[in-house]
């Protein structure tokens, strides 16, 4: 190796209006490699991509744990109040709300029993005859489907609004034993409690699923009705 100074002959135009070394091969064999090395390090470009790559990880790791992507149940965001314009029909098809196991102190769906976040209503008795659900959409909201499920079996009249993931275990397994199911139009768009009351639209589809309903006809302006077929030898599922 001799001992001269390696060549930095570097193309002041490129380097000053890219950021980057110069990129034109008549210039590249005059830049010593460890010019050249010096400059991408430096350079604004190599930080963007760092910065990206970075970013795009943490997108993937929200998207595929799912002990990221869900909130606790007690999290702010999942003080989500069903809006007039679906809480109003619900009522109508139940007759009445006896029981909502999840929701505010002040009791925003007039239930004539209710649970708070606080008291944790998936552990608690649901003797009612008709229930209303809108439970957090927090990992553990299986045991909110499993109640209803239950409540269901033992006669009760059920009404649950979740995501409409058609593709997911906790969509059969709830639509396995329920009488119907409304696809809602367009997204839900919930009363969150902010201090700005800003009401926002949900990142998803929405449904309800109900169970022993008798009247649904009131659900009718919210989405296409579903009659389900939930023991052997009934109809199959019509509309």
């Amino acid at each position: 190796m001799s001992g001269k100074a390696e060549k930095a002959h570097i193309c002041c135009a490129c380097f000053t209006h890219n950021g980057l070394p110069c990129c034109n091969p008549g210039h590249l064999d005059l830049i010593g490699a460890r010019t050249v090395q010096r400059a991408w390090d430096s350079s604004p470009l190599l930080r963007s991509v760092k910065a990206a790559r970075e970013e795009s990880g943490a997108i993937a790791r929200h998207r595929f744990n799912n002990d990221l992507r869900y909130r606790a149940d007690d999290h702010e965001r999942q003080r989500q109040l069903t809006p007039p314009y679906v809480l109003e029909p619900v009522r109508q098809a139940l007759g009445s709300i006896e029981l909502d196991p999840c929701t505010e102190p002040d009791n925003p769906t007039a239930a004539e029993r209710f649970y708070i976040a606080e008291t944790d209503g998936a552990e608690q008795p649901w003797d009612a005859g008709t229930i209303y659900v809108n439970p957090p959409y927090s990992k553990a909201r299986e045991r909110w489907v499993k109640r209803c499920i239950e409540a269901a079996a033992n006669g009760s009249r059920v009404i649950l609004l979740m995501p409409s993931h058609t593709d997911t275990r906790l969509f059969h397994l709830a639509t396995e034993t329920a009488s119907h199911v409304v696809f809602i139009k367009g997204r839900v768009k919930f009363g969150i409690l902010r201090e700005n009351r800003r009401q926002e639209a949900a990142s998803h589809p929405s449904c309800l699923i109900g169970w022993n309903l008798v009247d649904v006809a009131p659900l009718a302006p919210l989405g296409r009705i579903w009659h389900l077929s939930s023991r052997p030898g009934q109809p199959e599922a019509t509309r």
